[in-house]
């Protein structure tokens, strides 16, 4: 079997630091067996921090979220994760350097960049151990569709859990706490011989601390002021470059994620390292004396130029394709899958119900600071909760009762409701779906998930399914909604490689498809389609509109009313035609004719006459 077909549970994947000398193991360490990579060599000091509190709290936490609600295997956690991608570096830092002690040619402006020094290693393997320690439960819905806390990979949440005292019910310091040291002061403690060659750049006098160096290379928000030189020539540390390994594109994250999620959902694929042969570090030669410009910083690229004129290395598009491809599979079979995006919209509009209890989407002049007082004592309340505890922990008044700050405050029935449900997988279910066309973007940009408008796109989706169960006249939580953002997935498509002695993405290199032959082009737009909005409803509510013939009306009123999507066949007018056909005993403003009235308020302090979208609601065309 050659290398490039050896599965991912192969004995070379057990101790691959075998391959490498300059793998930094500067104790007797340990060996833990892992499922995918088989045994990973940790160091005495990779121990240290593993054993740390901080890093612990990840096996608490779901890799996937609530995908195992679909593929029942996929239990897997994110501690579990952090020390499979330790492995998939090891398997880069060695491709790397035996790479760079090939006899490479320079390309134009890009110089071959020398291999990784030990100490890149070092930090290497410490920043993917740690690169998803900011992680949470159901991070991705309090972060990522509410927009309530800051990411977990930004240096205010990175910071927040590198410099945690408290652990549980004990306080560092404590004559009952067997810990005596922060994360952050664990780092320094162990790595600071590392650094003493090390100044912050522009200032010859200050050592960064390692703890500095890890935010640095992990924070998806780094000081792009800063960033660090040696004081030997025969020292290289690259920022940039250990940034490349940890979280960019071909990255050891993805290359062990992507096989790991395939492995618990049940669909196990391996891994083609032929890729990771044409993997070498670049450098452009500077053209002017600011070293800072990022453009003249060294990169990981996929080396493309083959040695014979006017040919590419296809094998290695072949690979990244083959990556993207999996991606895409994993997105479309996992991440989307209408159960599990069900789920996720249950646990939104619990939250969402509990945050609109406690008046968080009250006007933004003035509110801001009580945003943040929010956000400060949930991430408090949530930060040690484990996926299997939340359920139950958001559905207890008490700790509802300490964020709101007074005792007369209750967790919403609809969100206990719901919580209940999702704890026994008593799920919602798909009555509506509207997937991907020329309207996508437009909807996405006001009800999907984004980092510029998370809060206000998860208010826009709680208003619209307010006036929708007031229509429909439904109980309180009876449908919840998944929009997803547009444009997701197609970061692979951005890697960088040498191509026609220039360093470039992927993407503009086949610009016009002269490499994949259309391919890249192709998956990319695939991307885009994967794009949908879903209306789910409890089995209650389903039994309700199939008894009254509504459903087709429901269906309808979603897409036309609460998504704007327009349509030539049929207008909010015609829907409030077929509610009242089918509900006689309304009483409509006239009786030979629905026609559009003056708007006027429903029932309800969220039943509003127009939807977000700027659609009128069914009721204000009755005189309810």
């Amino acid at each position: 079997m050659t290398d490039d077909l050896k599965p991912v549970e192969d004995a070379s994947w057990a101790a691959p630091h075998e391959l490498s000398p300059e793998l930094p193991i500067d104790d007797q360490g340990q060996e833990f067996l892992i499922p995918v990579h088989g045994f990973v060599h940790f160091t005495d000091r990779e121990v240290e921090i593993i054993d740390h509190p901080a890093f612990q709290r990840l096996f608490n936490i779901n890799q996937l979220g609530q995908t195992h609600l679909v593929y029942r295997g996929a239990t897997h956690r994110r501690g579990e994760h952090a020390l499979g991608a330790l492995a998939a570096v090891e398997l880069l830092t060695t491709a790397i350097n035996r790479s760079s002690q090939k006899e490479q040619e320079d390309a134009g402006l890009w110089k071959i960049g020398p291999k990784l020094s030990k100490l890149e290693i070092t930090f290497a393997r410490l920043a993917v151990l740690l690169h998803d320690i900011g992680h949470i439960a159901i991070g991705h819905t309090i972060e990522d569709e509410l927009g309530i806390l800051s990411k977990h990979d930004q240096q205010e949440r990175l910071k927040f859990v590198l410099q945690r005292e408290a652990w549980g019910d004990r306080n560092l310091g404590d004559s009952n706490c067997p810990i005596d040291e922060t994360l952050e002061q664990r780092i320094d403690r162990l790595y600071q011989p590392e650094t003493e060659r090390l100044r912050l750049r522009g200032d010859d006098t200050k050592i960064p601390r390692p703890s500095e160096i890890l935010i640095a290379i992990v924070a998806k928000d780094p000081d792009k002021a800063w960033d660090v030189s040696s004081t030997s020539e025969t020292l290289s540390f690259r920022l940039n470059v250990l940034r490349d390994l940890v979280g960019n594109t071909v990255c050891a994250d993805l290359i062990d994620y992507l096989h790991r999620d395939w492995r618990h959902i049940g669909k196990p694929r391996f891994l083609d390292t032929r890729l990771l042969q044409y993997m070498e570090i670049r450098s452009r030669a500077n053209t002017s004396e600011d070293e800072s410009d990022g453009e003249k910083k060294s990169h990981i690229v996929v080396n493309l130029q083959s040695s014979k004129v006017g040919r590419y290395r296809s094998d290695a598009v072949t690979a990244i394709l083959d990556l993207l491809e999996s991606r895409y599979q994993l997105w479309e079979v996992a991440l989307l899958h209408r159960t599990k995006t069900g789920a996720v919209a249950m646990l939104e509009r619990a939250l969402l119900e509990l945050l609109h209890e406690l008046d968080y989407f009250g006007p933004q002049d003035g509110f801001l600071d009580y945003r943040s007082h929010l956000a400060s004592h949930l991430l408090e309340s949530v930060f040690e909760i484990a996926d299997s505890e939340f359920y139950t922990f958001l559905s207890n008044s008490e700790w509802f009762h300490r964020l709101a700050g007074h005792e007369q405050s209750h967790v919403p029935e609809t969100s206990k409701d719901i919580l209940w449900r999702l704890k026994y997988r008593v799920l919602h279910k798909q009555v509506a779906r509207v997937d991907y066309g020329p309207y996508a973007a437009e909807v996405a940009g006001r009800l999907a998930p984004s980092a510029a408008q998370s809060v206000d796109a998860a208010l826009r989706r709680l208003r619209s399914l307010h006036a929708l169960e007031a229509d429909f006249e439904l109980a309180p939580g009876s449908l919840v909604m998944y929009c997803a953002p547009y444009g997701q997935g197609q970061k692979l498509a951005k890697v960088r490689v040498l191509y026609n002695n220039d360093v470039q993405p992927l993407n503009d290199v086949d610009s016009n498809g002269a490499i994949s032959g259309g391919h890249l082009d192709a998956q990319v737009n695939r991307f885009d389609r994967l794009w949908r909005a879903s209306l789910y409803a409890s089995p209650r509510a389903i039994a309700s509109l199939e008894e009254t013939d509504l459903t087709r009306a429901l269906q309808a009123a979603f897409r036309v009313g609460l998504l704007g999507v327009p349509s030539e066949d049929i207008g909010m007018r015609d829907i409030a035609r077929m509610v009242c056909a089918a509900e006689p005993s309304i009483e409509y403003a006239t009786r030979s004719e629905i026609r559009e009235l003056p708007r006027i308020a429903a029932a309800g302090a969220e039943a509003s006459v127009q939807y977000p979208s700027g659609q009128p609601t069914l009721r204000s065309y009755f005189g309810l």
